[in-house]
């Protein structure tokens, strides 16, 4: 997790990064074998003063590929 505060433009951001990653437990038909498949998400969300309402919101997620189960 990362915050950063942006004070320049005509109302302040605040902006929060979430970073986390999943293991699932799949089959792997090239394999064919139980594996691990690991899911990447990042989210990031600004909030904008002085209220701090939400401004904006990204969310991707992307696959890091197959592992062994362990």
């Amino acid at each position: 997790m990362t915050i950063d505060l942006q004070r320049g433009g005509s109302r302040p951001l605040l902006s929060a990064t979430l970073e986390a990653s999943a293991g699932v437990p799949v089959w792997n038909p090239t394999t064919a074998a139980a594996e691990k498949l690991t899911v990447r998400t990042n989210a990031t969300y600004v909030l904008a003063g002085p209220e701090w309402r939400l401004n904006g919101w990204t969310l991707s997620t992307d696959i890091g590929g197959f592992g062994p189960l362990a």
